[in-house]
């Protein structure tokens, strides 16, 4: 999963295909007395509260505890109470990503294998390493997540994409990932919309500013626009990623010399990220290399239809939440941005829209994996 500022249901047990990815098939769950007796490690949520995998992390714990109607959360501060969790109890699983435990993916790999040599730990690995990661963070970041996969007794990713990234990086002798989708907070569009005149007419990008994250090209579409009288304003949602600063000030500089406004938000709290969502002109994900988004589904739970580069990851989203996205070719964000700024409601989900695989299926799925597929 990518970085982002904030990440009655059919269920979707994991069962094994002839591929290497592991794929989902829909089921009717049959309750929490399925889960009793099962081995179910406990969910625990470790790292920075704001960080997206942390967030997204307490989300799929708390829709756990409503299944099950107990809780097996925790927190622990550090990698030694972690440890001291898995030394005591039956297993425990956690979200992993650069970060979560130090300032680079070296520090998760040693984390993760000091509690596993604790005892059983399975993973949810977020934002797979990739060629765009550059020279020299590609290697590392590879490296450090084989160590991490080799540490635990099962491995979770987020899309099939993320999938053939894991086969493809982390290679041999590694047990084939499990594929659970992100999960929405709400299952359907909220049913009040905004008032069209509360709406601004930015286009904005949601979540961390770094680079590669799109706020460039998005800048170079609309300097391409400006003479026509569009939207001249482009609106980062969220931080700035921590060492990115550098970047972040040129990019406002050259944005400026372009004719275009150029600022991000800062960090805001939950509800008003909400509000924002649902409010502004144009939301855009230009990311090129998305594996997994959760501010995809932020946008899509605020009632919103952001433009969204055409990759595989993205038609994989598309395909389990149809008419949810709009879908462009990166070299047509200039024609879809002017497509969008006229036509404001063409970016709106019309109230009750299903948002397909919700947290509610997102947890069935991990016990049905917990339960039946991991050799605790």
């Amino acid at each position: 999963m990518q970085k982002t500022e904030q990440g009655g249901v059919d269920a979707a047990p994991i069962s094994p295909q002839p591929s290497r990815v592991t794929a989902l098939q829909t089921a009717r769950p049959s309750g929490r007395d399925r889960y009793v007796g099962a081995s179910l490690p406990a969910q625990l949520v470790i790292g920075p509260s704001a960080h997206g995998v942390v967030e997204y992390a307490r989300d799929v714990s708390a829709a756990v505890t409503a299944l099950l109607g107990r809780s097996t959360v925790v927190a622990a501060r550090n990698v030694i109470e972690a440890e001291h969790l898995a030394r005591h109890g039956s297993g425990v699983h956690v979200h992993v990503a650069d970060r979560i435990f130090g300032a680079s993916s070296d520090a998760s790999a040693e984390a993760i294998e000091r509690i596993a040599g604790a005892g059983a730990v399975t993973v949810t690995l977020h934002d797979l390493p990739q060629p765009s990661d550059g020279p020299v963070n590609f290697p590392r970041r590879t490296a450090a997540y084989r160590r991490i996969a080799l540490a635990a007794r099962g491995v979770v990713v987020s899309s099939a994409h993320e999938a053939r990234l894991f086969a493809d990086v982390v290679g041999p002798g590694v047990a084939t990932p499990a594929v659970i989708p992100l999960g929405t907070r709400i299952r359907r569009c909220p049913l009040a919309a905004p008032n069209p005149s509360q709406w601004t007419r930015d286009v904005v990008i949601a979540g961390y500013f770094y680079p590669g994250k799109g706020h460039e090209e998005v800048i170079a579409a609309l300097a391409r626009l400006a003479s026509t009288g569009a939207t001249e304003t482009l609106t980062g949602l969220g931080a700035i990623s921590p060492g990115h600063e550098g970047e972040y000030q040129q990019l406002v500089a050259a944005a400026s010399a372009a004719g275009i406004q150029f600022a991000m938000s800062g960090y805001l709290d939950r509800a008003e990220y909400d509000r924002r969502l649902a409010t502004v002109g144009v939301p855009v994900a230009a990311h090129t290399h998305l594996s997994a988004s959760r501010s995809i589904l932020d946008w899509i739970e605020a009632g919103r239809r952001p433009l969204v580069i055409d990759t595989a990851y993205a038609r994989e989203v598309a395909e389990l939440r149809p008419g949810v996205l709009w879908l462009y070719d990166e070299h047509s964000l200039v024609e879809v941005l002017a497509a969008a700024s006229s036509d404001a409601e063409a970016t709106r989900l019309a109230p009750g829209t299903d948002l397909g695989f919700s947290l509610a299926d997102a947890a069935e799925t991990y016990l049905h994996w917990w339960a039946n597929e991991v050799a605790w």
